[in-house]
């Protein structure tokens, strides 16, 4: 279990980009746990596409796989905050 702390790039009702010190394949699986604003929201993704960003670092995009309407209202609703 690789567990990390990470920094979103963009956020979407259908995905996430994301900056990461491991480098993920595409079609990896991931758990991700979201913070958005005073919510934690734990989704399941499949990273769709990585590439290295420099200083050691990858971005991937993720595509929610495992998450609730409740889920994607509460991304929709932070979303629409900013």
């Amino acid at each position: 279990e690789n567990i990390q702390e990470i920094e979103s790039k963009d956020i979407s009702e259908g995905g996430i980009c994301i900056s990461t010190k491991s480098k993920y394949s595409p079609g990896s699986t991931v758990v991700l746990q979201l913070f958005l604003g005073n919510k934690l929201i734990n989704i399941e993704g499949r990273v769709i596409w990585e590439k290295q960003s420099g200083n050691n670092l990858y971005d991937l995009g993720i595509k929610y796989i495992k998450a609730s309407e409740e889920e994607i209202k509460e991304i929709k609703n932070y979303i629409e905050e900013f």
